[in-house]
């Protein structure tokens, strides 16, 4: 998986990119998802993250692991983090 810098967002503001990963296996399908995410984060599965935090969370950091699988035999993952 590429590495994904971390992210800044305003009180109300939006986080929004795309996590990108290749696999060495062509014709592996690659498949995001997120681990143990903070309250209304989403990921699809071509690895689109979306989020809004909470006017609450004003001031904290909060990190958000993205996991990404392929569709081999064995299944293969990887796992990073931004904050």
């Amino acid at each position: 998986m590429d590495s994904i810098p971390d992210k800044y967002v305003n009180p109300g503001g939006y986080v929004n990119f795309t996590a990108t990963a290749s696999d060495v296996d062509l014709g592996d399908t690659l498949t995001f998802s997120l681990v143990d995410p903070p309250p209304g984060a989403t990921i699809s599965a071509g690895g689109a993250f979306n989020w809004r935090p909470h006017i609450t969370e004003t001031g904290s950091t909060n990190v958000v692991a993205i996991r990404v699988t392929d569709n081999g035999t064995p299944n293969l993952s990887a796992t990073n983090t931004s904050r």
